[in-house]
């Protein structure tokens, strides 16, 4: 059952909607224009209340959608016609494949080097997100992500690997919104191409996305794969890392194994009870002991 509140902040009515899993927050055109001009889905966890969202937003709606961000707010794709509130996509253009080039070999060294580190010490991270930390740092160490990157005209810099990141386009069992990638690379001539809303909601097509995962089943797999292919990743990895004795192993690795370019998978599995382990490295045409 959903429960909403509605509100008036700065001229423009605010809709809070909490569901079971998530909760959504729709900003609505300043009078006399009609509709929705902006909505954000968070999980329903973030700490959103009508009083904060007046607090927060008070004389300033940009100050608001930054809020909303900054808590995990991923755009939906429900705006009615008769504003351009949403930023338009920063593609991939042939103007960025030349760098990208240059970074996907980089990516690989880093997804290699934590398949290989999970092998020699699987416990040496207690939870997925301390995984997802280690590869940040594994990325970070290649020159070819180094340094700041402007954007928004030369304004503001940014780096050029992020956590957390929308998907490019929403997926339709998402009620128009958007999930996130684990991590992403995004190329400086893009950040050269984006404006400050571009970069806050994420309007940045990621060229180079990373899904990894721990000790996850069949299904989030297909999700991840799903994932990808809905938003059209160029050069998209699923990371599948796992140190269970499920009895579901052996389905996993037939999905894996049938996994379609451009999807590129790395995978390790380290059995809790025998220490034996299996894995697939990027490239490899199958799992081996």
């Amino acid at each position: 059952m959903t429960s909403t509140r509605k509100t008036v902040i700065a001229g423009r009515q605010v809709v809070h909607a909490v569901g079971a899993l998530t909760q959504t927050v729709r900003i609505h055109r300043a009078p006399p224009a009609t509709g929705v001009e902006v909505g954000y889905r968070l999980p329903v966890t973030a700490e959103v209340s009508v009083d904060l969202l007046q607090e927060v937003g008070a004389e300033d709606v940009e100050a608001l959608r930054d809020w909303l961000v900054e808590r995990g707010g991923t755009l939906l794709d429900d705006a009615s016609p008769g504003g351009a509130s949403v930023e338009p996509l920063v593609d991939v253009t042939a103007e960025d494949e030349e760098w990208i080039a240059r970074a996907v070999p980089a990516v690989e060294s880093a997804i290699t080097a934590l398949v290989d580190g999970f092998l020699a010490h699987p416990y040496l991270h207690r939870v997925e997100h301390s995984l997802h930390a280690e590869l940040f740092t594994l990325l970070k160490q290649h020159d070819v992500f180094s340094g700041l990157h402007p954007f928004d005209g030369g304004r503001l810099t940014t780096q050029l690997v992020h956590k957390e990141w929308p998907e490019t386009r929403p997926q339709a069992h998402k009620g128009g919104g958007r999930g996130l990638f684990d991590l992403v690379v995004l190329a400086p001539t893009q950040l050269a191409r984006a404006g400050r809303r571009q970069f806050r909601d994420g309007r940045i097509e990621a060229p180079i996305a990373v899904e990894l995962g721990l000790d996850y089943g069949l299904e989030h797999l297909r999700g991840d794969d799903a994932k990808f292919r809905n938003s059209r990743v160029r050069h998209p990895y699923l990371v599948h890392l796992a140190r269970a004795s499920s009895g579901r192993v052996a389905e996993v690795e037939d999905f894996i194994a049938g996994i379609a370019a451009p999807v590129r998978v790395a995978y390790a599995h380290h059995h809790p009870g025998t220490g034996a382990t299996r894995s697939r490295h990027l490239g490899a045409a199958c799992v081996t002991a």
